[in-house]
Formats: structure tokens, sequence, C-alpha cells
């Protein structure tokens, strides 16, 4: 007899599948014994949570975003829009720097500042971390009136659309309304 059919031969059957919903306690290993199964992973038993990661990607993509237009100011360099709107005429006019800081440079420091607020913020010391939410809050809802208002001058005032401030605008939008969802969820303490 070969080694492979005393495997065979040694081999036990299989036990039916246990019911939808429902993980043995015990399983058999390739020796026959008992073991504990492993048990099955979902996103709730590993503990992470997808909605606290919503702020983070939403802060990166917006630091993506103000960097590039930082770069292009920068560097004089001519923005890629792809044939839609005109990001030059609105990168170079008189209201894309703010006390002669360029704006993009303004939008790097507030989603750097709403990326480290949202991930380390419940790091800080105690009773700082609970008003970390709140502050982004804060950030966030600047962010938007700030946009409002360049949007508004785009639109009426230098009569031409730059994509990537749109992109900046939808996304400080998105960090705003995701947290005031989120502090409206968050349990009161006095």
């Amino acid at each position: 007899m070969s080694k492979r059919d005393k495997r065979r031969q040694n081999r036990r059957p299989s036990s039916p599948p246990p019911p939808p919903g429902v993980d043995p306690p015990l399983a058999m290993t390739a020796s026959g014994s008992a073991s504990l199964a492993a048990p099955v992973t979902t996103e709730a038993s590993v503990g992470v949570d997808w909605r606290r990661w919503v702020i983070p990607v939403l802060a990166g993509l917006g630091i993506l975003d103000s960097l590039y237009l930082s770069y292009v100011k920068l560097f004089k360099a001519v923005p890629f829009c792809g044939g839609v709107g005109d990001c030059e005429t609105v990168n170079t006019s008189r209201y894309s720097e703010f006390m002669g800081i360029p704006i993009a440079f303004l939008g790097v420091g507030m989603y750097v500042l709403i990326l480290a607020l949202a991930v380390w913020g419940d790091r800080l010391p105690q009773p700082l971390a609970r008003y970390a939410p709140l502050a982004i809050f804060g950030i966030s809802l600047g962010g938007v009136l700030y946009s409002a208002y360049l949007t508004y001058l785009e639109l009426f005032v230098i009569e031409a659309i730059c994509v990537y401030c749109v992109v900046s605008a939808i996304l400080i939008t998105l960090i705003f309304l995701w947290s005031l969802w989120t502090l409206l969820r968050r349990p009161q303490t006095d």
C-alpha cells in the first residue's frame, strides 16, 4: 500500500457544515484531535470602524489637491484642468492670495490640521481630547464658508472655474457634514 493510499485510509469523513450563522466551538484538526475553531472575523469583530476613517481619507485627498495647487502657484506652472474650467485664470487672479499667502497654502494647513485632529485627537490630554471633534467641526465650518466665498468670486467676479477649487470645496463640505453628523451622534456629557 502506498503512502498516498494510507493517508486516504486514515482520513476521517468530513462532517456536514454548520447551519448558516452558527460557528462550531470545536473543529477537527488534520491529525483528528479537537481544537478550538478560529472565529469568523468580520469588521465588527475586529473592531475596525470604517466611519472613523472618513474624515482622515477626505482630509488626505484635500491635502493632495491643495499641494498640487500650491505647486502650481509656487512654480508658476500651468495647471492641468483637462479642458474643464480655467484653473490658470483663477490661480493667477488677485483673489488667489490672502494677505500675501496663497490660498492653496492655507488649504494645505487646514487639511493637515483636520487630519491630525481626526487621527490623533483622541490621544490629546484630557479634557482637550473631548474637543477634537468640535475643533474639526469648527475648522471645517470656516473652510465651507470661505469656499463658498471663493466659489462666489469664481462665478461672478473672476468668471472662471477651477476644478481643483471645486474639488476642495466638495471635500471640505463633506468633512463638515460628517463632523456635524459625528457631533450629533455623540453622547451628551456634562
